[in-house]
């Protein structure tokens, strides 16, 4: 019996894997495409949520040229420079090597999408976490990491999309807590509290200028949330611990 291998290389260069609508592409156009392109917003008249819709394309021509890459205006947009006015998409983190990559090879291998589907938002400014959804994820349920880095704090899924971030730092400090905020250090003398479910600060503490400190060359040397709830600061300069609500 003979096993012949086939391999097939893209104009990219990187082999030409099966790939699955539903698990590999429909993710990236719902997280990054359908807020601006779908049925509650269609700039330049192009949607993204249905096969009909891309092919069809808006003000500047087709969203996607089955089986042509170089014709396809998704791919034109997803690669320009992260600076262009353009880009796709237009907030946030622009498309990593990997993703480019998928739905390149998606569109050179005849874009297929599986018929009747549509796609939904599912932006992470798209839609809010509850409680419960937010402690999952910052658990690692689904494995998932919350990570800090170039001036942003970031909830990444295994794939290593950005799932949330928030832009902060200088950074010290994180801690992850069991109500599914974030406590971080951003400075020798700030400390705050992040809700990720909407991104707003819930505590806020100034070392330089809380507890009778201001004017004093004060750090904030270590903290930790405790049991009932309150914060544990170390400061040093005044060589204290304190409690604070």
């Amino acid at each position: 019996m003979k096993f012949i291998a086939l391999l097939l290389i893209s104009t990219l260069g990187y082999p030409l894997l099966a790939l699955d609508f539903q698990k590999d592409i429909s993710p990236l156009l719902e997280k990054n495409c359908i807020k601006c392109h779908g049925p509650k917003k269609d700039k330049g008249s192009l949607r993204l949520d249905t096969l009909e819709t891309s092919l069809k394309g808006g003000d500047e021509g087709p969203a996607i040229v089955p089986g042509k890459i170089d014709e396809s205006l998704l791919l034109e947009r997803i690669t320009l420079p992260h600076d262009d006015d353009d880009i796709m998409p237009p907030k946030g983190e622009p498309l990593s090597k990997s993703q480019i990559e998928t739905l390149s090879q998606w569109i050179k291998s005849g874009a297929e999408w599986p018929k009747g589907l549509v796609l939904t938002d599912r932006s992470s400014s798209g839609k809010k976490l509850d409680q419960q959804q937010t402690a999952n994820i910052m658990r690692g349920i689904g494995h998932r990491i919350l990570i800090a880095g170039n001036g942003k704090i970031a909830i990444v899924d295994k794939k290593g999309d950005i799932e949330w971030q928030y832009k902060l730092g200088p950074f010290h400090d994180l801690h992850y807590l069991k109500n599914g905020n974030i406590l971080t250090q951003t400075s020798m003398q700030h400390i705050l509290e992040i809700n990720p479910s909407n991104s707003k600060i819930v505590l806020q503490y100034d070392a330089g200028k809380g507890n009778g400190n201001k004017g004093k060359k004060v750090e904030v040397h270590a903290f930790q949330r405790l049991k009932n709830g309150h914060t544990m600061i170390v400061e040093s300069g005044t060589a204290r611990i304190i409690e604070v609500d």
